[in-house]
């Protein structure tokens, strides 16, 4: 790390603020305050997950890394539900989990492990450059086996032949040079689909690449699926030369965005970050923001939805668009629940502090009214609004007038002051399962 960069640290959903000086806060003032999917499009080097950025009818789009704001002649930095790492010239902003326990951010480590399926146990939890180079190698087997998923991107290429075996367009100017007098040949330059191109090229130096890290060998061969994608992608590029790895960056600065293979544009990106990331290191650029980010909020829903599937409570993913219900007869109002049962519960995941909630209508208004109608529409009996918590706390439920129905709020205590991982995932794990067993004599 460049020994004149400066580490900013900041948790998520810090409300009161932080006091930055001016020099950080020029900096911070170039994606603060600013939409996330403007400042993607912007910035090739600046990663954020999940990456639907509002396609899907998700808010993710349009929120912002950071606030920044003067007050009282002082730069106040405030953020919100995205953490991970940003930076600016030689500003480095590293924001935490609001459950980070002096520097262990073990909550945020553990919700990406669940939720990519990665080993995070070797993976160094600190703030400098090498921890984020760590963070994107541990990050490409989940976006190669996504893209993959979709076929082995494939483009047309223009080809050139000089044959009897005519197929495609004739190259008059190339057939005069070549073939007068004639002698049977005829110069032709069909368009074929190619699987050795620009783009499986640039995901085999990036594994080609990752084997020559510490764990790279065990990351790329964490399960069968990475295996088999990644021989796949080896078989598809016989042409891969380590000396063209800047050529095939550069033919890949401008994203892919072919409607068959939408999964390939954020591997693209990603791979890009990791084999620049040797060049030009995290954030060397001075024109560009830099970084890795993540929906805490997002990773909350699809880690309580790991352990609410099991028990046959469906999820739905307005992400990608996926499970919604309608409000009216006629298919319209189009919604996406977290979780349901249909005639039976309906659950919330909520990143929220909700700490000091002594009853359930201590919990955001709107939070509630949405729970209530999809209680109504889905003739659910049971409602609840599930939330990370650091204290022990008991809510007692409500009951809705009217038509009836429970309501309850669920806080699933985080672990603070464990000694290490192994214990963190002990006491999470059962704190998650003692919800589940709660959840489960409602259905």
């Amino acid at each position: 790390m460049d020994s004149n960069s400066h580490i900013l640290k900041i948790k998520d959903n810090c409300i009161e603020g932080q006091i930055v000086d001016d020099a950080d806060a020029a900096n911070i003032s170039t994606f603060a305050n600013k939409d996330l999917k403007s400042l993607v499009e912007a910035n090739e080097g600046l990663l954020v997950f999940p990456e639907s950025l509002g396609i899907y009818g998700d808010d993710l789009g349009s929120k912002s890394i950071c606030r920044l704001e003067m007050i009282d002649g002082k730069h106040i930095l405030k953020t919100g539900n995205i953490a991970g790492f940003v930076g600016k010239a030689d500003t480095r902003l590293h924001i935490t989990s609001r459950f980070d326990d002096d520097g262990n951010d073990y909550f945020l480590y553990y919700m990406l492990s669940k939720v990519l399926s990665i080993n995070m146990f070797d993976l160094k939890l600190g703030s400098d450059d090498e921890s984020i180079i760590d963070f994107l190698i541990f990050l490409f087997p989940y976006y190669l086996n996504e893209a993959i998923r979709q076929g082995i991107y494939r483009e047309y290429q223009s080809r050139e032949y000089n044959d009897d075996k005519v197929k495609g367009r004739i190259d008059v100017s190339r057939h005069i040079r070549k073939n007068i007098p004639f002698q049977g040949k005829v110069a032709y330059s069909p368009k074929e689909i190619v699987y050795d191109n620009p783009m499986n090229q640039l995901i085999r130096h990036t594994i080609e690449c990752i084997k020559t890290f510490k764990y790279g060998s065990n990351i790329l061969e964490r399960d069968q699926d990475t295996i088999d994608d990644v021989k796949a992608i080896v078989a598809a590029t016989p042409t891969y030369e380590k000396q063209r790895r800047q050529s095939v960056i550069n033919a890949n600065l401008k994203p892919k965005t072919h409607p068959f293979y939408s999964a390939y544009q954020p591997l693209q990106k990603l791979c890009i970050q990791i084999l620049r990331h040797e060049s030009i290191r995290y954030g060397e650029s001075k024109d560009e923001v830099f970084g890795v980010l993540f929906d805490v909020a997002w990773l909350w829903e699809e880690y309580l939805a790991k352990h609410l599937s099991e028990i046959g409570i469906k999820h739905t993913q307005n992400n990608l668009g996926k499970g919604k219900i309608t409000l009216f007869e006629d298919k319209t109002g189009e919604r996406y629940p977290d979780y349901y049962v249909e005639g039976k519960i309906v659950l919330d995941a909520k990143y929220k502090h909700l700490e000091n909630a002594l009853r359930v209508s201590d919990a955001d208004r709107n939070d509630l009214h949405q729970v209530i109608s999809y209680m109504h529409v889905l003739s659910a009996n049971f409602g609840g609004l599930v939330y990370p918590k650091t204290k022990m706390s008991v809510v007692k439920n409500s009951i809705l007038k009217g038509m009836g129905g429970e309501i309850a709020l669920y806080g699933l205590t985080i672990p603070q002051g464990v000694k290490n991982w192994e214990q963190f995932a002990t006491e999470i794990e059962a704190s998650c399962e003692e919800f589940v067993e709660e959840i489960k004599g409602k259905l």
